[in-house]
C-alpha cells in the first residue's frame, strides 16, 4: 500500500487578497481603499486563471 503523494498548495490567486478584504463578515470587512481599489479593478480577471 502506498501513501499519497505529496502536492504543494496551489499559489493564491492574485485576486484573492481583495476578496478576502471585502468578505470577512459583518464585523471584519471594510471597503478597499483607493490604491487596493485601483490595483484591482486594473487587474484583467479573465486573464489570471
Amino acid at each position: 500500500m502506498s501513501s499519497p503523494t505529496y502536492q504543494p498548495p496551489a499559489p493564491e490567486h492574485p485576486f484573492a487578497r481583495y476578496i478576502r478584504i471585502l468578505g470577512e463578515g459583518k464585523s471584519g470587512s471594510r471597503s478597499l481603499n483607493q490604491m487596493e481599489a485601483r490595483d484591482a479593478f486594473g487587474m484583467d480577471i479573465s486573464r489570471l486563471s
